[in-house]
């Protein structure tokens, strides 16, 4: 009796132990769709795209549908991720459907350019012009775009720089490049080169390199400016500055023409 007495005292003991561990360590509480969410915007933020996936994947999985744009862009970019432009396109437009602008641009961009999907430009405008009813910049310019150039609509210059002005004004780098091209070119507008050198230095404030050259263009002429080699040259080599290879031919063509003196070259184009 007394033996069995002693067994029952060790086996209480034991599972007092156990129930200490367990108390000590308790499992893990699973992660909430909302912390799912945080922890992966985070990820993203602090650019730890392998971490954003695997977080906005189980955020998905577990019922969230605020992160397709996210989910879209890293499949789309490969961030994370093997590049997969199908499934971006299908987060993509998962987004777009509920009112991502961004989405809809990305998704537009896509058929545009035939990723993940043959391409199909009405199906492009219909989705910029979507983007663009809820006055977001990037679809509007790339509707402007399509105007501009007759894709999927009839050409329409006029509303082409109607649609870039807006793109503009919302501060988007390349919609003020345009406007810069269509001032100094009238093109859609009268041609006005006080706007047109406006337009041109706030798209080089804002890092667009097309409009540097424009700039130059209009130092070396002395449109709205006074013709200036020392800022033709400066305005040059801010141009070529990201090493754009279209614009290191254009300006190479420049200077074979003679439209450009060898005294205005960037140093590294001579």
């Amino acid at each position: 009796m007394k033996r069995i007495m002693i067994l029952l005292s060790i086996l209480l003991m034991l599972v007092g132990c156990s129930s200490s561990k367990e108390a000590e360590n308790p499992e893990p509480k699973p992660l909430s769709v909302e912390e799912l969410y945080n922890l992966g915007m985070d990820a993203i933020n602090a650019k730890d795209y392998g971490k954003a996936y695997e977080y906005l994947t189980q955020y998905v999985e577990a019922g969230g549908t605020e992160a397709y744009y996210e989910l879209g862009s890293m499949y789309y970019y490969g961030d994370g991720v093997q590049v997969d432009d199908v499934k971006a396109l299908e987060c993509f437009e998962l987004a777009a459907a509920k009112g991502n602008g961004d989405a809809m641009e990305m998704a537009g961009w896509c058929y545009e350019q035939g990723d993940g999907t043959e391409v199909n430009v009405e199906k492009a405008f219909e989705y910029y012009k979507n983007g663009e009813a809820i006055d977001h910049a990037g679809c509007t310019t790339r509707l402007g775009w399509f105007y501009g150039h007759g894709i999927a609509v009839e050409q329409d210059l006029k509303k082409a720089a109607e649609y870039y002005q807006k793109g503009a004004e919302a501060g988007l780098a390349w919609a003020q490049r345009l406007m810069c091209y269509c001032y100094l070119y009238g093109v859609g507008v009268e041609a006005d080169y006080e706007k047109a050198y406006e337009w041109g230095i706030k798209a080089v404030e804002n890092g667009d390199d097309f409009s540097a050259l424009y700039l130059s263009t209009m130092y070396n002429e002395g449109l709205y400016v006074d013709a200036s080699a020392e800022k033709t040259k400066e305005y040059l080599e801010k141009a070529i500055s990201n090493n754009n290879q279209q614009i290191i031919d254009a300006i190479k063509e420049g200077a074979a023409d003679g439209y450009y003196s060898a005294d205005v070259l960037p140093d590294s184009l001579k």
